[in-house]
């Protein structure tokens, strides 16, 4: 659906998809002033998001509740342009837009259904960890009752598994809200923020350099970076610096994280992002690839061994931009 208005909302056009939509015939469109009927929240919402339409940012997209002539309510996804004269004034705007009724209750059943997984997840794990607490609790007592070194040896490795068990079950905990809220716009500089809070780097200098870029991805990449700082904190050797950076070329952009650390072997370089693969759990990086993987970003690690980490976070076209004057991308 297409149509053109001017800002007093006289349609100067009209494609007959948008027109048989509306229930209103094209001939008696164009030329008139015409306002869909808007939820008032979605309206304001709308009128907002047209107000902030500059010449250097003249686009913006907004999903908006639209009664229908029969008194019916769709969703909609709009498209929205602003065109400008040499002043900066707005002379038309230009809507592209597509029913999403049905797009949008297939994603809120999703949503519905993975949380309601999600708390079975939750409540399951919960009882499982009360289980393990009461299993190493009998085995300490079963341990204090003999000096066998044969039966000494089996309590160790029945409590390394325990433990094994235990560390599953975190992970679960933190993959299962990985892609269960839609991705959003996110400031590099506020992600790096909220990796930063919790974590101390002592003497270690923390450099960011975000400029104005935001990334579109899952809530969760702040947890991407706070696994980058933390394993140069506690596996980084004698790291003094630390590093973040987007590193602009015409086709993407990669943010980059590196340290002067003691960097990765060529050896574990393939394996570094594989489920169990690492010094503590081996479930950061895995975790970290699938959170950015959600919105097609990409993590590989090319530093060399003995100068330090250096990961570069691809990000594709259409899934970062510039906020900042003139720097619409």
């Amino acid at each position: 659906m297409i149509y053109r208005w001017l800002p007093d909302g006289t349609v100067t056009f009209a494609n007959e998809a948008y027109c048989r939509y509306i229930g209103i015939p094209c001939r008696d469109l164009v030329g008139r002033r015409h306002a869909p009927g808007l939820v008032a929240k979605d309206g304001a919402r709308a009128r907002q998001s047209l107000a902030s339409l500059t010449p250097d940012h003249p686009v913006s997209v907004t999903e908006r509740r639209v009664v229908m002539p029969e008194g019916g309510v769709r969703w909609q996804q709009w498209t929205d342009t602003a065109f400008f004269d040499d002043e900066g004034s707005v002379v038309e705007y230009q809507s592209v837009g597509r029913d999403i009724t049905d797009a949008r209750a297939a994603r809120e059943a999703l949503l519905l259904a993975n949380r309601k997984l999600n708390l079975l997840s939750e409540v399951t794990r919960h009882d499982i960890l009360n289980l393990l607490s009461v299993l190493m609790g009998y085995l300490d007592l079963s341990r204090a009752q003999t000096d066998d070194p044969e039966l000494q040896e089996y309590f160790k490795k029945e409590e390394e598994a325990i433990q094994g068990i235990q560390r599953c079950m975190a992970f679960t905990g933190e993959y299962q809200d990985v892609g269960v809220a839609s991705p959003v716009w996110q400031p590099l500089s506020r992600i790096i923020h909220e990796a930063m809070a919790g974590l101390d780097p002592g003497d270690i200098a923390v450099e960011m350099e975000a400029d104005d870029l935001e990334v579109y991805a899952d809530p969760l990449i702040a947890r991407v970076f706070a696994n980058l700082i933390d394993n140069s904190l506690r596996h980084g050797g004698n790291v003094s610096r630390i590093r973040i950076y987007p590193e602009v070329s015409d086709r993407e952009i990669k943010i980059i994280y590196e340290d002067d650390g003691i960097g990765i072997p060529h050896a574990e370089k393939e394996r570094l992002f594989e489920r169990g693969f690492g010094r503590k759990t081996g479930f950061g990086l895995f975790l970290a690839r699938e959170i950015l993987s959600i919105t097609d970003i990409s993590i590989r690690e090319t530093g060399e061994p003995g100068s330090g980490v250096r990961f570069e976070i691809n990000i594709p076209p259409g899934f970062y931009r510039f906020t900042g004057p003139g720097r619409a991308r």
